[in-house]
């Protein structure tokens, strides 16, 4: 064991390497210069406004909490414009570099973790564990601009759950409780700054974990460190959501219709899409059903185990992925059933949030399997299906990423001479078409994205 503690095999390494070498050739091989979807809308004011004018600091912290533009997002897309010319890929590549650091994070916690003797077994289970970091499935944000905002986001909210399971095992010292004021305080900031509309998931997370040690541990020693961590989440929530801009957000919930099936039906398509792909709900609703169904099954079931095996002795990091996702699915659910209807929830740009719920039932199996010695098979059947669900789903967008790079090298092509086409061939930048050729000019007169050479 001590041979393999000193990393003389190397052979997880290598896992952690080729995974991120893969996601490194994907993302070099379908990715563009040029920019898709939201990033159209209104750039040919923005642009000229943050290369002309001087940095309002005012104006960036008081953007719309609701949508995916951020204070932090906002300050970063400064020196996005000036000094990388608004290339789309230094975006992409810049948070491909958080997934690299999420990658780490959550190979160091594995080992700290799980440590059978069997190193076969050891190096199975991080593959699959590693597989629900590196979902492919996940692919729209992966090659979209806010690649960086996302992963950085993700990166922070497992550290921070990370953080609060190692500060709750603390005994209680002045140390201790220094630190949970600070991540009290560091919440808030988190949920301000960079959270964007998943803020709720982020706050119910903490809190949950916070109550469930208040409740299943009675130690009164953690009783005023969990009380002010809740304080400062449940206080930066409903700051955020004091100053968050609402007009911004009239499209999205003010439509009527969508009743308790359609919410279930949503619930279960967000579920399912975790680990299907995307092209499977275009043709049929009734696979993301079922699969949908069976996650949340394996959710009761894992759930069952964690409070029986009392696996909160040993982390509560699991189950702040599950709450978080779970609140997310409802949250996005809320914002999106209404105005884009049951196909919009099961887009690929929600599986970087629902991936965490993923990530937290495998811990919990695997903590299962671990203690039972690993002869319980069931447990052992059950993370290797999940498993390979992600691999199959993620070797399917490897298959079509030809297509992909097509597409998004078509929209370069089309950005070249767009007096050579239609409104309704601009309409694959997935944006107004005329926000599409002002947007176009105002890069052609700056000097940016492929005119910056």
């Amino acid at each position: 064991m001590k041979d393999f503690d000193r990393s003389k095999n190397f052979k997880d390494s290598f896992i952690l390497i080729g995974l991120c070498l893969l996601l490194f050739l994907y993302l070099l091989f379908v990715t563009d210069k040029m920019p898709y979807m939201d990033y159209w809308n209104g750039m040919s004011v923005y642009i000229p406004h943050v290369l002309n004018d001087p940095v309002n600091l005012k104006e960036i912290f008081h953007l719309p909490h609701i949508l995916h533009w951020n204070p932090l997002y906002s300050l970063v897309d400064y020196i996005y414009i000036r000094v990388f010319k608004f290339n789309n890929q230094v975006y992409i590549f810049s948070g491909m570099a958080f997934s690299f650091i999420i990658f780490y994070i959550i190979y160091r916690y594995y080992h700290q973790n799980f440590r059978p003797e069997n190193k076969k077994l050891l190096i199975t289970g991080l593959l699959i564990y590693m597989l629900m970091v590196f979902n492919l499935n996940q692919w729209e944000i992966l090659t979209m601009s806010c690649i960086l905002p996302f992963m950085f986001r993700i990166m922070i909210y497992i550290l921070c759950f990370m953080g609060l399971d190692r500060l709750l095992k603390k005994d209680a010292s002045a140390g201790k409780y220094i630190c949970c004021i600070l991540f009290g305080i560091s919440n808030m900031i988190i949920i301000f700054l960079i959270s964007q509309a998943y803020y709720p998931g982020f706050a119910s997370a903490i809190i949950g974990a916070c109550l469930l040690n208040l409740i299943l541990i009675h130690d009164k020693k953690n009783i005023f460190p969990c009380i002010f961590i809740i304080l400062c989440n449940a206080l930066g929530t409903a700051g955020c959501y004091l100053t968050t801009d609402m007009s911004t957000t009239t499209i999205a919930v003010s439509s009527e219709g969508g009743g308790i099936i359609e919410y279930i039906k949503g619930f279960l398509i967000m579920l399912g899409g975790t680990i299907t792909p995307t092209f499977v709900l275009v043709r049929t609703h009734i696979i993301s059903y079922i699969i949908g169904t069976a996650i949340f099954i394996l959710v009761v079931y894992a759930l069952i185990l964690y409070f029986s095996k009392k696996q909160n002795h040993i982390a509560y990091f699991p189950v702040m992925c599950l709450i978080y996702a779970f609140v997310s699915i409802v949250i996005i659910i809320m914002g999106r059933l209404k105005g884009y209807g049951l196909e919009s929830l099961g887009t690929s740009r929600y599986v970087v949030d629902t991936t965490l719920g993923l990530l937290g039932l495998v811990h919990i199996f695997m903590t299962s399997y671990q203690a039972e010695d690993f002869k319980n098979k069931r447990y052992a059947m059950i993370i290797l299906a999940l498993g390979a669900m992600v691999f199959l789903s993620s070797c399917f967008e490897l298959a079509i990423s030809p297509f992909r790079r097509q597409y998004y090298h078509s929209l370069v092509e089309m950005a070249e001479n767009p007096s050579n086409y239609s409104d309704e061939d601009l309409s694959s930048f997935q944006a107004d078409p005329q926000e599409v050729r002002k947007g176009i000019e105002t890069l052609k007169e700056y000097k940016l994205c492929i005119w910056s050479d």
